[in-house]
């Protein structure tokens, strides 16, 4: 049986595929860790912006278990990069989007919805 197919998830306000290295070092010399654009939204909603994950997986519109698997990820991926002086590349799967309206407020979220199809 094959797993099911990641459903398509928006973000706004990110710059698209984008790198952190330590300072002196060439890229072509560290270890690239990956970071998801959602992994990134869940820190920045739980922990710079200080949400409760029942409040940042509801802005997301994912479960509260997706969303600490997401934090989970991301601050293992974040801080392991950190502590071994390894990169961190920051990119956008293609199951997330960026928004075609950031100012809207759309954040990270599931699907095509109403809003863009005309809708509601």
């Amino acid at each position: 049986m094959s797993p099911n197919r990641r459903r398509m998830r928006f973000c706004s306000g990110f710059i698209r595929d984008y790198f952190y290295k330590p300072q002196g070092i060439p890229l072509s010399n560290l270890e690239v860790n990956d970071l998801n654009a959602d992994e990134l939204e869940a820190m920045r909603l739980c922990d710079l912006e200080d949400k409760e994950q029942e409040a940042a997986a509801n802005q997301m519109k994912i479960s509260r278990q997706t969303l600490q698997r997401a934090l989970y990820s991301g601050r293992k991926k974040a801080v392991k990069a950190l502590v071994n002086g390894e990169a961190i590349a920051i990119h956008f799967p293609e199951y997330i989007s960026q928004s075609p309206t950031p100012s809207q407020g759309m954040g990270c979220g599931r699907g095509f919805g109403r809003r863009f199809r005309g809708g509601r």
